[in-house]
């Protein structure tokens, strides 16, 4: 009777709740209108692939008509630096592929298209889960606590910017993790393509590499042994990264450097001239105060997760410190983590805190409540079951 119920449970997992989702979002892709942002976001994609025939298609791109009046690369001055290679693929499916030329039909096949990248990612949300926990309850809680809040839910269908790039950084979480408990040449490769895939769509996805090396240099060092074989496929990994970065951004083409450090400058302090209403004023975004993000983020997140959130983050910043606090004198890294799973959730806690601190550190320009960081919310669903797993197992 049990292997019944499990055999049924795991054909449910797999099949049946996929397929309602997938029925959901189609029911629903309609019921969201135009964001500000959206038309701009199809621009970018518009350029970059004027920018593509121009170079390898030349009389294509006099004649294609999707092309017309969309300006030269090098002159489009307001979001020339994004990645647009979510974008390239949209615009491909739904205007060239299936030749939707209706403003409105092209808007909602933009949702449908958004949205179910976003369950792909929850189903892949649902396998870390269980890579981690190795738990179905714990997978399937932590999927429906990514699927069922409220801002996260609206905002895949029309935010093309934030929310694909959330699901991009599942997909790169998924395969960090992979790649720091296995490192072989097949898992470096994958998490090449995601690590260059979710840095095109935000170039802060970056910061998620440089975490992995760092990982692998402290765990040479608490070994104090280099291991020439994980250096050659973390080599062979930032090989690849960056080889894949560069041909799916058309921007750096040109000046690959130069450009791309100019991106990072132009991210870093995004130019804009918005007002902010936040606490019953007006706040120029360049002046937000430093609670900002915290404000937003706890008003707009179920009581559960936020109490979850905060016990699993003190316990982690905590077992962390501690550890730092007794590290023998004649060892200094011996015990910065014990066993894998430590590893990982401190891996997973400073893929939360880096961007966090950074805001702080780079003075950061916020707004639209706490958008721009939408990313680390699976990881910090992952500390909220941690948290919870220490008060079930207590």
């Amino acid at each position: 009777m049990i292997k019944i119920i499990k055999r049924t449970y795991d054909t449910a997992i797999i099949f049946i709740l996929p397929l309602i989702l997938i029925l959901i979002g189609f029911l629903l892709h309609k019921d969201y209108g135009i964001s500000l942002d959206e038309e701009i976001t199809r621009n970018n994609g518009l350029v970059s692939i004027k920018y593509i025939c121009d170079l390898f298609f030349p009389q294509c791109s006099v004649n294609f008509e999707l092309l017309k009046d969309v300006p030269d690369l090098k002159d489009y001055s307001y979001d020339g630096p994004y990645g647009a290679i979510f974008e390239i693929f949209t615009i491909s499916i739904i205007e060239i592929f299936m030749g939707i030329k209706n403003f409105s039909e092209i808007f909602y096949y933009r949702h449908l298209v958004n949205h179910y990248l976003f369950v792909i990612s929850i189903i892949c949300f649902y396998f870390l889960c269980i890579n981690i926990f190795n738990n179905k309850l714990y997978s399937f809680f932590g999927a429906t606590i990514l699927y069922t809040t409220p801002r996260i839910f609206a905002e895949s269908f029309y935010n093309s910017k934030d929310l694909a790039f959330l699901s991009f950084f599942i997909f790169l979480i998924f395969f960090s993790i992979k790649f720091i408990k296995k490192q072989n040449y097949y898992n470096a490769f994958l998490l090449s393509i995601f690590a260059a895939i979710a840095t095109n769509i935000r170039l802060v996805g970056i910061y998620v590499s440089i975490l992995v090396v760092l990982f692998f240099i402290v765990d040479f060092l608490m070994k104090n042994k280099v291991d020439q074989k994980k250096i050659n496929k973390l080599i062979f990994f930032l090989f690849f990264q960056f080889i894949i970065l560069y041909l799916i951004w058309p921007y750096l083409w040109e000046n690959p450097i130069n450009n791309f450090i100019y991106a990072l400058k132009f991210f870093s302090q995004f130019p804009t001239a918005l007002n902010v209403f936040y606490l019953g004023d007006f706040y120029r975004v360049e002046y937000l105060p430093w609670h900002y993000f915290l404000v937003c983020f706890f008003a707009t997140t179920p009581l559960l997760v936020s109490t979850l959130v905060i016990g699993g983050l003190i316990n982690l910043i905590l077992r962390f410190f501690k550890r730092l606090i007794n590290i023998e004198k004649n060892d200094s890294y011996k015990d910065i983590w014990r066993g894998e799973k430590e590893k990982i959730f401190l891996f997973l806690l400073f893929t939360i805190l880096t961007p966090i601190i950074s805001i702080f550190l780079f003075d950061i320009i916020l707004y639209g409540s706490w958008r721009h960081f939408f990313f680390i919310y699976p990881s910090l669903i992952l500390v909220s079951i941690y948290f919870l797993d220490i008060i079930v197992v207590k």
